[in-house]
């Protein structure tokens, strides 16, 4: 369920899932393009059954017509009519079966495609508030019973549904006195069930909301395993392991059995009518009100029609975790995304002027994280934001990133308001290094050159030099081409941290923006990087954010942040002259506030 903030982490047990009708309505949705395709679909599982219900009324012929009166010729046309039916119908099945496979196929892809994209527009809260294990859940458990249910839906679904309406038409035809009480079957296969699927509804949609929870413990023993193991953390994490487990459980035990419940109150109303339809059926052939191949006829017919629609109703049951499936799939479709750009925006041009913020105020959850903060930052200036953990720094570079807008005031560059002006035109002229820079799996070359995949060798090796990295590469195995591991682990963090500056270097950005670059980084390599910065910094503007007053003394210009707001700001020897908070947290740690 998601929340009114944007939260996709599940709600309680209690939940109002979607109906059988409401899933065919929002599968149509990706079914609409392929309406040609699904149309000759049906059309060749028409012709499947037709030819099923053939075989019956051929047999009662035989019985009745040919047989009795050893009709040699009306033998061959049956046999005839027989055989050229089984070729059509063979034929009608291979078709049908290879369309629906690249159909449900491509709707399935489809899905998959917009949750993917949905992904990449989810606002940066809603990452920090939903679990990893709850995002994969989408493309994995809720996906999958949804693909599942496609893959089960001509021969479980629309054949025995077919089958169903056209057997009964010729039960009428047959005998309108047996089709009248074998009709019963379709009130108590069609009404009783869906009943008990209304209870039983919820806790497929729970249990699916159990799988995810189960996922996100794997997930995060799998992500943590060296804390885990350095702590001693194996037996406590396994007692959450077990409780998640313990509730998968009884959400499963719910699940199953009022799904077989389902099934087993269709097949007892089926056995019911199959013995009473006997019944009436032998007594009419026995006063002669009816012929013994009519009878067996029917019996076949009535067998097939019941058959079907015990496989229909069972696909309707299965069609629970699929319901849920897609349920949550469609939440997860809904949730807030990040900040779209304005119809018609511009694109912003070169960077040129300054940057201003003006009587800027933000808040996260209803909790204000800056208030009234107006400054500037003048084009090919080394200005720093410092402060405590807290203070709002991260927020400005989460505002001059555009992950957010302001609750107030506005953000202008060269003048114009960045509200106004198209995302990644903005961007473009950014380069970023964060506190925590993942790789991504591939060649180190690959990494730097993730932002602009054009550039040539020799302005990526250009950006591994200015990055101070170029010469560790060159003495790895395979160089460039060395595969920097899931997430870059095969490197030390120093080496991540250099590669991603060089990958903000290979994008040549007006902008050079650090968050927090050398935060994590031992005292001596924060100096080396820091000498690497100073040198790549030769014609940018550079925007450095950080809590360590080691690494800023040298910048043009510090802007010092208070509880949200902007305290005081100067030179290094300005604000140290001022005495102020600046000249405080100098005294007492000139490396770090913290």
């Amino acid at each position: 369920m998601i929340a009114d903030d944007g939260n996709l982490e599940p709600a309680g047990d209690e939940h109002t899932t979607f109906s059988t009708g409401e899933f065919f309505r929002r599968l149509g949705v990706y079914f609409f393009p392929h309406k040609g395709k699904v149309a000759l679909i049906l059309l060749a599982c028409s012709l499947e059954t037709g030819f099923y219900w053939i075989v019956p009324l051929a047999f009662r012929h035989l019985i009745d017509n040919t047989l009795a009166v050893a009709d040699r010729r009306g033998l061959i046309q049956v046999l005839s009519v027989l055989c050229v039916g089984s070729v059509v119908a063979s034929a009608a099945s291979l078709w049908r079966g290879r369309y629906w496979a690249r159909v449900e196929s491509q709707v399935v892809s489809d899905i998959r495609f917009r949750l993917y994209h949905q992904l990449q527009r989810l606002s940066v809260s809603s990452y920090a508030k939903t679990s990893t294990g709850e995002l994969l859940s989408r493309f994995s458990n809720d996906l999958s019973s949804v693909a599942t249910a496609l893959t089960m839906g001509v021969v479980w679904g629309a054949l025995p549904a077919l089958d169903c309406i056209l057997g009964t038409a010729i039960l009428a035809v047959l005998d309108w006195r047996l089709a009248c009480l074998a009709a019963l079957v379709w009130p108590w296969c069609l009404l009783v069930p869906p009943r008990i699927a209304r209870r039983a509804a919820p806790t497929a949609y729970a249990r699916k909301q159990r799988e995810a929870e189960m996922l996100e413990v794997v997930q995060e023993q799998i992500a943590t395993q060296s804390v885990v193991r350095a702590y001693g953390l194996a037996r406590l994490r396994m007692v959450r392991f077990f409780h998640a487990d313990a509730r998968l459980f009884e959400a499963s035990v719910r699940s199953a059995f009022l799904t077989a419940f389902m099934d087993q109150a269709s097949m007892s109303g089926i056995l019911l009518l199959q013995v009473l339809t006997l019944a009436l059926g032998a007594w009419l052939a026995f006063a002669g009100d009816m012929t013994i191949g009519t009878l067996a006829a029917f019996q076949a017919l009535f067998l097939g029609v019941s058959t079907s629609l015990l496989y229909f109703t069972q696909y309707l049951r299965s069609l629970l975790p699929a319901r849920a499936g897609m349920q949550r799939i469609e939440e997860f479709l809904a949730a807030g995304g990040a900040i779209d750009d304005p119809p018609g925006a511009g694109t912003l041009s070169p960077f040129s002027h300054d940057i201003a913020f003006e009587h800027v105020s933000f808040a996260y959850d209803g909790a204000p994280v800056l208030r009234d903060v107006s400054l500037t930052i003048r084009r090919g200036s080394n200005v720093a934001i410092v402060g405590p953990s807290g203070s709002g720094k991260s927020t400005i570079v989460s505002l001059l990133l555009r992950f957010h807008d302001p609750a107030s005031g506005t953000i202008r560059v060269d003048g114009v308001d960045l509200k106004t002006v198209a995302q990644e035109s903005w961007r473009s002229q950014l380069g970023v290094v964060f506190q925590e820079n993942l790789l991504f799996r591939a060649s180190l070359a690959e990494n730097i050159r993730m932002g602009r995949p054009d550039a040539p060798d020799a302005e990526v090796e250009e950006a591994a030099r200015l990055a101070g990295i170029d010469d560790v590469i060159r003495r790895l195995p395979e160089g460039y081409r060395t595969a920097a591991g899931e997430l870059g682990g095969r490197l030390s963090g120093g080496e991540r941290q250099r590669i991603a500056l060089a990958r903000a270097l290979a994008l040549q950005p007006q902008v050079l923006l650090l968050d927090e670059a050398t935060s994590a980084l031992d005292p001596q390599t924060e100096a080396e990087i820091n000498v690497t910065l100073r040198r790549a910094a030769a014609g940018r503007t550079v925007i450095s954010v950080t809590h360590r007053l080691g690494s800023v003394a040298h910048c043009d210009h510090i802007f010092v942040m208070d509880r949200g707001r902007l305290a005081e700001q100067g030179t290094h020897e300005q604000l140290i002259g001022a005495g102020g908070i600046y000249a405080g947290l100098w005294r007492s740690d000139p490396r770090s506030l913290d």
